[in-house]
């Protein structure tokens, strides 16, 4: 079973080009595949050019077509188609006018609008990134052992 995520890049108050992606939606993959790799009005253009993907990779050339989900293209949306429409997704992923990566958890009370970066900063979240599946895992040694061990070392993922 998937994270399906919304995809979206602000084009007005309440209007967004969106695309639907099927897996791996979550704030430690695609929200920081997306800050780290989409952070570009031309990249994000690049990216919703392909249409509803199965997932995001690292690079526009590894979203192939048998990847997707099916071919429709980026639709207009507002918030509302995509949180009441016929598609039910877990996260919300805004490129705003601003140039930042916003994101809403819909499986949360509070579906608080924020930060993409700025929470997997704070929340030091464990990514994961194709190119290096374990850069979470690294990252964490290093601060672990830079801190002299004082602090917890941080846990595998299973």
């Amino acid at each position: 079973m998937g994270t399906p995520c919304y995809i979206a890049k602000q084009l007005g108050d309440d209007s967004f080009l969106a695309i639907y992606c099927g897996i791996e939606g979550h704030l430690g993959s695609t929200g920081y595949l997306l800050s780290k790799h989409y952070n570009t009005p031309e990249q994000v253009d690049a990216l919703l050019s392909r249409g509803d993907i199965y997932s995001v990779d690292a690079t526009i050339d590894k979203s192939h077509p048998r990847h997707r989900v099916h071919s429709d293209p980026a639709a207009e949306m507002c918030i509302e188609d995509m949180l009441e429409g016929d598609v039910e997704v877990d996260y919300l992923y805004f490129f705003t006018q601003d140039n930042r990566w916003k994101f809403v958890c819909c499986t949360t009370e509070e579906m608080e609008l924020r930060d993409v970066a700025e929470v997997l900063q704070a929340n030091e979240s464990q990514v994961s990134d194709p190119g290096d599946p374990y850069s979470w895992l690294k990252d964490g040694l290093r601060k672990f052992l830079a801190d002299g061990g004082e602090d917890e070392a941080p846990a595998m993922q299973m």
